[in-house]
């Protein structure tokens, strides 16, 4: 069985897409099926993710004479037209024998789904939006709270919608240190801080973050900064975390994630993608909603007490001046929303 996958990441899309389908093209290798992953050699590119997890990369080349031009902030994710994508894509599957096509970008909808049917067995949309028409046999929508009757009129009837959390991809290694993390949260002190704001920060979060805990934090509590090389501010950060008064280390391209959400008391971080890994591992959390498609999922965390939600770098102190008060509470409520078994799930629905 062949799957293919047709995802990109870049500096302004960010690295959650990709590393969503990483996730479950590692599920179904194990499965035994052969992967293939479809991707535009954008700006802050991380196909070489790919190659070093072990997949096939065919990168498609910047077109200029079809660039794509929209209102829409999401379509322009593509930064080519959508029939100029799909004649690029066509090139390459016609001369495959597909069974599964997987797609999971923003910038991608029904018309180029439709340009794409007749190229393999099945389609699979992975979205968390639910703003545009998709035309598939799958839509994966893994946000809290998504519910079927917001894709009333977007998707065929004989679409299979699988929604909600318990279907979120995230890597076998959230499923192994689940149990070792939530133990460590029994007793759980207040002396690691991690600050991971997805693949991209185009804002410059992070920094500002160091800035604002280095007036508010004690000189003893250590602080680790996670950071993709692709991210445009890296040598802002290192630079800020070398004159911290705590110890702060900053990594890039870190492979063990799990582990160190999983050694970390509190997460500061973006309202991504990356929310279920936390959710699995129940760290609990302080959060950004840093792009406008994480606003929904960020304001449903927050009403559930799952998250503490700031708006403003300035509002982390009052919530570390004493954090025991609201850690166990967080992490409690937040463990229970994703299990780490979803891309199972998926395969089963597969």
């Amino acid at each position: 069985m062949l799957v293919v996958f047709r995802v990109d990441s870049s500096s302004n899309i960010g690295a959650g897409h990709l590393m969503r389908c990483l996730a479950l093209a590692s599920e179904l290798r194990k499965e035994g099926k052969t992967i293939k992953f479809i991707c535009r050699n954008l700006k802050g590119s991380l196909i070489e993710e790919i190659k070093y997890s072990g997949f096939s990369a065919i990168e498609l080349e910047m077109n200029t004479e079809n660039k794509a031009s929209n209102n829409s902030e999401h379509l322009n994710f593509l930064e080519v037209t959508q029939q100029q994508d799909a004649k690029d894509c066509i090139k390459v599957l016609k001369r495959l024998k597909v069974d599964l096509l997987i797609v999971d970008h923003y910038g991608i909808g029904e018309d180029w789904h439709i340009y794409l049917q007749n190229y393999c067995e099945k389609l699979m949309v992975i979205d968390d939006l639910a703003n545009r028409k998709y035309r598939c046999d799958i839509l994966l929508d893994q946000t809290y709270k998504r519910r079927k009757e917001e894709y009333n009129g977007l998707v065929q009837r004989q679409c299979k919608l699988l929604l909600g959390p318990k279907y979120a991809l995230l890597r076998s290694e959230f499923l192994k240190w689940r149990e070792y993390s939530l133990h460590r949260r029994i007793n759980s002190e207040f002396k690691k801080i991690l600050i991971t704001m997805g693949g991209a920060d185009m804002n410059n979060v992070t920094e500002k973050v160091l800035i604002a805990l280095e007036k508010s934090l004690p000189n003893n509590i250590e602080i680790t900064v996670l950071m993709m090389k692709s991210m445009p501010y890296i040598e802002n950060v290192m630079e800020r975390a070398r004159v911290m008064s705590c110890n702060t280390v900053v990594k890039i391209n870190a492979t063990n994630i799990a582990e160190i959400i999983s050694n970390s008391d509190i997460v500061i971080g973006a309202s991504g993608t990356s929310s279920m890994e936390r959710f699995c591992l129940g760290v609990p959390s302080i959060q950004f909603s840093i792009a406008k498609n994480q606003n929904f999922s960020s304001k449903s965390f927050a009403e559930d007490n799952l998250v503490k939600l700031v708006t403003e770098v300035e509002q982390i102190h009052n919530l570390l001046v004493d954090p025991e008060v609201w850690m166990s509470d967080i992490s409690n409520a937040s463990s229970k929303i994703c299990d780490g078994f979803g891309s199972q799930r998926i395969l089963e629905n597969i």
